[in-house]
């Protein structure tokens, strides 16, 4: 470090699970330096901090599997702080409130990589659903980044103008003007979907499917203080994104 050799370092789950001694894959004493440094900014001990990230990582494991799940078969889901609460509440598998939401899968659910066995009990728990832990697992990413699914994603901003237009920004074509917002969010999703299927294409995606998320953010014009709509105007900003994705082609 004196000879500044090492510009940037991060902690890794691994690195958790070697300081516990719950793996053991050579040296430990870099994992438990880590855990000993961060924990010592955080202001907590050791084991509070060993548990906090434990928790952070099944929550988290948790809710993008859920929300993959209800995306696939629901569609585009609403966003905002209630439903990251909902969220969070039928994810953590607490039990410390009147109002609880419980999340339960018909199939089971496939652990890989090297911390999987470790992990993914308490994520099968939380989800209630039957967890697979198959032969050599801790190459299983490897082997799933041959095979995984193709996919590309682009977002684009739509926001407005000082003439009261909708400016729509998209990456690849510059910026053009609307006069109604959702003209402008139908056009960017169609510009979008192009590139994207496009570039799934070229990649050799076949059966691409496309899903679509569209983020709203107000803005209120008119005068400070109370106002209404004779002298304020709603104005809505927008994050668009468009995600393709098509299976492999196998030759």
């Amino acid at each position: 470090m004196n000879r500044r050799f090492l510009q940037r370092g991060g902690l890794t789950l691994t690195d958790i699970l070697h300081h516990t001694g719950e793996q053991e894959i050579g040296d430990k004493s870099a994992s438990s330096a880590g855990v000993g440094m961060l924990s010592q900014r955080m202001d907590i001990d050791e084991s509070t901090f060993v548990s906090k990230v434990k928790e952070l990582v099944h929550t988290r494991i948790t809710t993008e599997i859920v929300r993959k799940l209800l995306e696939d078969e629901l569609g585009d889901q609403p966003t905002g702080d209630l439903m990251d609460r909902v969220m969070d509440k039928s994810t953590r598998g607490d039990i410390g409130s009147v109002l609880c939401f419980r999340t339960t899968l018909d199939r089971p659910i496939v652990g890989v990589g090297a911390p999987a066995s470790f992990v993914m009990p308490e994520v099968a728990r939380r989800l209630g659903a039957e967890l697979v832990l198959p032969h050599d697992l801790e190459v299983g990413n490897a082997v799933g980044a041959v095979c995984s699914k193709v996919t590309e994603v682009i977002s684009a901003n739509v926001t407005h103008a000082s003439n009261y237009n909708y400016v729509a920004n998209i990456p690849f074509m510059g910026t053009l003007q609307y006069p109604y917002y959702e003209s402008a969010i139908s056009s960017i999703k169609r510009s979008l979907e192009r590139f994207v299927v496009d570039k799934v294409a070229k990649e050799g995606g076949m059966n691409i499917r496309v899903q679509y998320s569209v983020k709203d953010f107000i803005a209120l014009e008119g005068r400070w203080g109370w106002w209404d709509g004779q002298v304020g105007r709603q104005m809505k900003n927008a994050e668009v994104t468009v995600r393709a994705v098509g299976d492999p082609t196998f030759r």
